[in-house]
């Protein structure tokens, strides 16, 4: 049998923090050392103990989890880094992913399934749940797209498309974009025409929505606007 993995918790949360010790410290997979509470505790832990395991807590008082994960990679530690949090959301996920970990667990999951998570994790398996993952490569295959997308209209739009847009979007109409850009009438409501066309919708509304979901405009309330 395989010497125990030498474990360390991270958990600022005294009653979870005790929890996890005593279900990981009836399995024979795992050496749990003395929980600690802060970013800065762990990385003293780490160093002085080199565990093979340490499962931390995202949010902590003087840091977040990725912060301990991001030093061991950087210090190239052997230790293998899981988050177990109570925040799901894809961003601390991607960030988790960013930095290395082997693991991201939600506090949400069964006990059983946490232990059964972690010695895998402990094995030197990567232990992300196969629906955060899919969903995580979907928003990143969206954020992708819309960058693509912004970048092609970015790319059609002249200087004075964007003036105009951006006058558009204050709710400016056309007599009044004519009198703050010096330009005759006739002349804003061609150059307003044209920012729809390359924007691909019809009206001037349809252009401000489209411009402030590519991020094509500062402002980000528009009221009062005219079509």
């Amino acid at each position: 049998m395989s010497a125990p993995v030498t474990t360390l918790i991270v958990e600022d949360h005294p009653i979870l923090a005790d929890a996890l010790v005593a279900l990981l410290r009836r399995e024979p997979e795992f050496d749990v050392l003395e929980p600690v509470s802060t970013v800065s505790a762990a990385l003293a832990a780490i160093a002085e103990r080199d565990p093979r395991l340490v499962v931390l807590d995202q949010h902590l008082p003087d840091g977040v989890g990725t912060d301990v994960a991001r030093a061991i990679r950087r210090d190239r530690r052997r230790a293998s880094a899981v988050i177990l949090t109570g925040d799901a959301r894809d961003e601390t996920l991607l960030a988790a992913i960013e930095v290395g970990v082997a693991g991201f667990i939600a506090k949400t999951e069964p006990a059983e399934r946490i232990v059964s998570a972690l010695k895998r994790a402990a094995a030197g398996e990567i232990v992300i749940a196969a629906a955060d993952l899919a969903r995580l490569l979907a928003r990143q295959r969206d954020r992708e797209q819309a960058r693509r997308d912004r970048e092609g209209v970015a790319g059609m739009l002249t200087s004075r498309d964007r003036d105009v847009l951006e006058l558009m979007a204050r709710g400016l109409d056309t007599k009044e974009i004519a009198t703050h850009t010096g330009l005759a009438v006739n002349t804003i409501r061609g150059q307003v025409q044209n920012v729809i066309e390359k924007l691909g919708v019809h009206s001037r509304l349809e252009a401000v929505i489209r411009a402030s979901a590519l991020g094509l405009t500062r402002m980000e309330e528009r009221n009062g606007l005219r079509t």
